[in-house]
């Protein structure tokens, strides 16, 4: 009613939802110019579809719904984005990425040519009860590491090391630790990589 005493009516419907929704991701605080980083989705329960929402200033190198692989040429802060969605409900996380100028006396692993590289990295069964495996190829002998954490809280779950194979297949069991997304990080002499793994 407004104040002349003129008077409307409308309906509105409210859907309500149950259903979990979260946006979340790992990402570097702080990299340098020109250094390629990835930010992963570990968003957890899995939503239907998300969108990475990138600066302009981003040169993107790889996306889809899991990663979005970037890099940036000027130093600055700038704002990394993801927006998932489930059903009808949206959520939204952002974190800063500070981009700072390389130290041009530190001398840079020669992978350009793409002789030396991480081939291939899987996780498998995904999702598990626990018990996986990691499968890793690389172009050329090297020592790795790999490391299993929680994302929750960041702890360190599981650790490994192996040396002078270019295939490695690693058995894993977090099996007595509690359902959620668990990162898998292997690094290399060649470059790191990361991958995400459920554990229901």
């Amino acid at each position: 009613t407004n104040s002349t005493g003129c008077t409307a009516e409308g309906q509105i419907f409210i859907d309500v939802s149950t259903d979990e929704i979260d946006a979340e991701f790992a990402v570097s605080s702080q990299v340098f110019v020109n250094e390629t980083f990835t930010a992963v989705d570990i968003s957890y329960p899995l939503p239907d579809g998300l969108e990475w929402i990138l600066p302009d200033e981003a040169t993107v190198l790889k996306e889809n719904d899991d990663e979005v692989e970037l890099r940036f040429d000027t130093p600055g802060e700038y704002d990394i984005e993801i927006l998932t969605m489930l059903g009808d409900c949206f959520a939204q996380k952002t974190k800063k990425v500070i981009v700072v100028a390389a130290d041009g006396t530190v001398p840079k692993e020669d992978t350009a040519s793409g002789t030396r590289l991480i081939e291939d990295f899987l996780v498998y069964p995904n999702p598990t009860d626990g018990k996986f495996t990691a499968d890793v190829h690389l172009t050329e002998k090297g020592n790795i590491s790999i490391k299993v954490f929680s994302l929750a809280n960041n702890a360190l779950m599981d650790s490994i090391e192996e040396r002078s194979e270019s295939d490695y297949s690693i058995p894993f069991d977090i099996s007595t630790m509690p359902t959620g997304v668990y990162a898998v990080l292997l690094e290399t002499p060649y470059g790191n990589t990361l991958r995400k793994i459920i554990l229901k």
